[in-house]
């Protein structure tokens, strides 16, 4: 899954310094489950709340209700490719 990981603030650690290796601990979702929208929750209003210059518009990556997360993350990682070739 996309995701960015910070080494620990030395703070933290008593100025021990902790690389963002040191601990990795990965959970997923199995490509099977369905994605759901909350009860009561309206496509259009989820998809506003995702609205970033930063990241692909979620509504190319999630497009339907029930759509698997094993679909959502292929679909995920070809938008964000197709985006950052865009970028360059």
């Amino acid at each position: 899954t996309p995701h960015c990981v910070r080494g620990c603030r030395p703070s933290l650690t008593r100025g021990r310094r902790v690389a963002r290796v040191s601990c990795p601990c990965f959970i997923d979702t199995h490509p099977s489950f369905p994605l759901a929208m909350p009860a009561g929750g309206q496509r259009d209003a989820v998809l506003a709340r995702g609205l970033s210059s930063k990241v692909p518009p979620l509504g190319e990556r999630w497009t339907h209700d029930g759509q698997t997360f094993g679909d959502f993350l292929g679909a995920s990682f070809r938008r964000y490719y197709e985006w950052a070739a865009k970028a360059q």
